[in-house]
């Protein structure tokens, strides 16, 4: 499989995926790891520090920044 073919799969499976699920792909991944978060921090001892890095964010700040984007909500409010 070549570059070029690999490229045109990607294409094809994100049109795809917007058309049946309504969103992007990258968007529903940021949507699950915020709604993710939201269930640590709300259900756990976790603090908004041990969440982002849980969830694979290596900056406090963007994960914040998402986190209020998505939800509405500060994460430290949500502890």
């Amino acid at each position: 499989m070549s570059i070029g073919s690999l490229r045109c799969h990607v294409y094809y499976f994100s049109q795809k995926f917007k058309q049946i699920i309504g969103q992007t792909v990258r968007s529903f991944i940021i949507r699950t790891r915020i709604e993710r978060a939201e269930h640590l921090l709300h259900y756990t001892g976790m603090r908004v520090t041990e969440a982002a890095e849980a969830l694979g964010y290596n900056s406090l700040h963007f994960f914040s920044r998402q986190f209020k984007k998505y939800t509405g909500k500060i994460p430290s409010k949500i502890r």
